[in-house]
């Protein structure tokens, strides 16, 4: 097992946290230590667990990218190191877009791309099981998805839309429980419900809500799935076109990360009491193609991406606002 080892500067993430976040003082990203990979990350899937570590699953090598990883790298925000743990067991390497949730110890990882030169649309479920370091495979998806929107809502896990060779609107929810899936309402059609990313919310609605966002490429689509009434409806667009956005959410705020090729990253904040979006903080780089995850204590984790030439191995923090 490779273990790489950095300090975080305490005293400014502790300023951070006592600060007051007015208009004129805003929380500003920082940098921790780099992902351990030498030509970056990109295309990635971040899922953050009960245990307070954040695991980091496949994604591309290069910008292009030039091959794709099966690697899952653990990360620990108190100590701001990585180490490797047992890969996902896809030879040519996954990525899976964001379409992954964490559900007490068990991560679920939701189709993808698998290989670069003569790429595979999966169909596949993975498990891993954090306790044991170990895969298993389980029941596959209806049909190949690629770029899903993935979130739990009271314990069930929405896939919403994706791509194969055309991009595709349909729904459905995961049982852990029986590993088996039910075919829901479809997404509205003629939209972009591809390159999605999206987050759940069981204390909303009557039985929950389920939310998705952008779309294909600069997209600015918000989606709003009401599991009791089974309909899809559209909400506030995202304020700034992002590709491949790292979604997350703490409190009444849905944290959105990314931005455009080759433009500087922002975040977006969508606050659900208030149905408005406001622009938060520029990120350190410009990046698209990424992931972010927020920890109990309310700390926003942004993980690699791409920029207008590279795959970059950014990662970044602020106390989310």
């Amino acid at each position: 097992m490779r273990r790489v080892e950095h300090l975080v500067n305490a005293t400014f993430c502790l300023s951070l946290l006592a600060g007051a976040f007015s208009e004129a003082a805003q929380p500003r990203w920082w940098a921790n230590s780099p992902i351990p990979i030498e030509n970056g990350l990109n295309q990635t899937t971040a899922v953050v667990a009960d245990n307070g570590l954040i695991y980091l699953i496949g994604g591309g090598l290069g910008y292009r990218p030039d091959s794709r990883t099966d690697g899952l790298l653990a990360y620990d925000p108190r100590s701001d190191s990585y180490w490797d743990l047992t890969p996902i067991p896809i030879a040519d390497g996954i990525s899976a877009y964001g379409a992954a949730a964490a559900i007490g110890t068990n991560i679920y990882v939701f189709g993808g791309v698998a290989g670069v030169l003569a790429p595979v649309y999966l169909q596949t479920l993975w498990i891993y099981d954090i306790v044991n370091d170990a895969w298993s495979p389980g029941a596959d998806m209806p049909a190949q998805r690629w770029g899903s929107a993935v979130g739990v809502v009271n314990g069930k896990i929405i896939i919403a839309g994706g791509g194969t060779t055309t991009i595709q609107n349909s729904t459905w929810i995961y049982d852990p429980g029986s590993d088996g899936y039910t075919t829901v309402a479809s997404m509205p059609e003629g939209l972009n419900t591809y390159r999605i990313h999206g987050v759940g919310f069981s204390n909303r609605g009557e039985a929950g809500q389920f939310h998705a966002f952008a779309g294909g490429f600069n997209g600015t689509g918000h989606f709003v799935y009401d599991v009791a009434a089974n309909r899809w409806s559209l909400a506030p667009a995202m304020p700034l076109g992002v590709t491949d956005p790292g979604v997350a959410t703490f409190g009444s705020n849905v944290y959105l990360t990314g931005g455009t090729s080759g433009s500087t990253g922002r975040l977006q904040i969508y606050n659900l009491d208030t149905n408005t979006w406001s622009v938060g903080a520029i990120m350190l780089s410009p990046v698209n193609n990424t992931s972010v995850v927020v920890t109990s204590e309310g700390v926003l984790y942004n993980f690699g991406g791409a920029n207008q030439t590279d795959a970059i191995p950014t990662n970044q923090s602020m106390v989310a606002p």
